[in-house]
């Protein structure tokens, strides 16, 4: 059985604001989707970025679990998929890791930029990339920065 659960705060971008303004994250483009996060994120050094991705997915965690408890339901929800931990056999908010992809070109950060983007519109969200609240497109594409600020790159 799937439920839905509604924030009126996202706990992810929440974080993600908190790990800019503390952690030295660079947040290049962004989308949350309901099961999913995409970002091009970067670190004055490099290998604190696993500890920083680490912490924003312990927090986001506890703040959902927090907030399914006091509705009295732990399942699917909105924006974060619960997977089952097959071996601990704990209930996850996150897969386990995260799939780091060097971006090494203009090229390719403008075609991940673009599949960024594109992730609400191909789910058939919005019909345009900008009209997907929780998107750096709104950033790039309209001027945006009312959410979140982001270190545009083009």
């Amino acid at each position: 059985m799937t439920h839905v659960a509604v924030f009126t705060a996202n706990p992810g971008l929440d974080r993600l604001k908190y790990c800019q303004a503390h952690k030295g994250l660079k947040i290049h483009a962004y989308v949350i989707m309901p099961s999913h996060i995409h970002a091009i994120i970067s670190h004055e050094t490099i290998n604190r970025i696993p500890a920083v991705i680490r912490d924003f997915k312990h927090y986001t965690s506890k703040q959902i679990k927090n907030f399914l408890s006091q509705q009295g339901q732990f399942s699917n929800l909105f924006w974060v998929k619960v997977f089952q931990d097959k071996e601990s056999s704990r209930t996850r908010i996150w897969q386990k890791g995260y799939h780091p992809v060097a971006i090494i070109s203009q090229i390719f950060f403008t075609q991940k930029l673009g599949y960024i983007h594109a992730n609400p519109v191909r789910k058939g969200f919005v019909e345009q990339p900008e009209n997907w609240k929780y998107s750096s497109a709104r950033n790039y594409l309209l001027g945006d920065n009312s959410l979140i600020d982001i270190d545009a790159i083009l």
